[in-house]
């Protein structure tokens, strides 16, 4: 694209010029030479003027100031500076864009992917180290915990220290097997171990108490429509109360 305008524009001046020489001297053979110094500095050469089209389009010129010496003499070379900065400017350059652009996108969406997939090898790793742990401290092979065995391994330095790891605090031991114990019997296994592990670990616990919250809802709506039902019965029995009384009064004697 550089190479054609710049032959294209540079045989134009170079007719120009030899215009302008021909008028001057009278001699058809003479060797093309033209006053203008801005037209000989932008547009004396092909290289030249391949250099001022670049920097045209690059910051390194305005391409009004390199057009400025072409408007005097060739409406059809000013056409084509125009032409060409619409097609560079407009064309080529938004499509140069776009394809970084794209590529910008697809990166990033790698990096995301890349991401995701680290994070699941690591809650991978997470759960098996887990489930490792569960082996050691359950010493009869029974695949249940009592509060017996979880408060022996959590006063082990290996056991408080890999909690403590995980954003799990083992200062009160009693409260955290009760929230690891799901099914509140009294004993945990390996299930509910990891489960529990997992629920306090990491960005999991705004999870939880997002679940927490959301049952505490439905739990203060029953009770709100129990409440409700409740009264309801009250009052319906407050005015039966008193047609079964006077039932009762007009009810024969023995």
């Amino acid at each position: 694209l550089w190479y054609s305008f710049g032959v294209v524009l540079t045989q134009l001046v170079q007719d120009h010029c030899r215009f302008e020489t021909i008028a001057a001297t009278g001699d058809a053979n003479a060797v093309p030479q033209c006053d203008d110094i801005v037209l000989r500095k932008y547009w004396s050469s092909i290289f030249e003027s391949m250099l001022t089209l670049f920097m045209s389009i690059s910051g390194g010129l305005s391409w009004s100031e390199a057009m400025d010496p072409l408007k005097k003499f060739s409406l059809v070379a000013v056409a084509c500076m125009v032409f060409y900065v619409l097609i560079t400017v407009f064309a080529v350059l938004n499509v140069v864009t776009g394809v970084f652009c794209n590529t910008a996108i697809e990166s990033a969406h790698s990096d995301r992917d890349i991401r995701a997939i680290e994070q699941l090898n690591k809650q991978t790793a997470l759960v098996r180290s887990l489930k490792d742990l569960f082996q050691e401290i359950d010493h009869d092979n029974s695949n249940l915990v009592s509060i017996d065995e979880f408060k022996a391994a959590v006063a082990t330095p290996k056991m408080s220290s890999f909690l403590e790891s995980m954003g799990i605090s083992t200062h009160d031991v009693w409260t955290l097997f009760t929230i690891i114990d799901a099914d509140a019997s009294g004993l945990i296994d390996l299930d509910e171990f990891v489960q529990g592990c997992m629920e306090l670990h990491g960005p999991a616990k705004s999870f939880h108490l997002s679940k927490m919250s959301y049952e505490n809802k439905i739990t203060r709506q029953a009770i709100k429509k129990l409440v409700r039902e409740t009264s309801d019965v009250k009052k319906q029995l407050a005015l039966a109360l008193p047609a079964l009384q006077q039932t009762q009064s007009n009810a024969p004697t023995k």
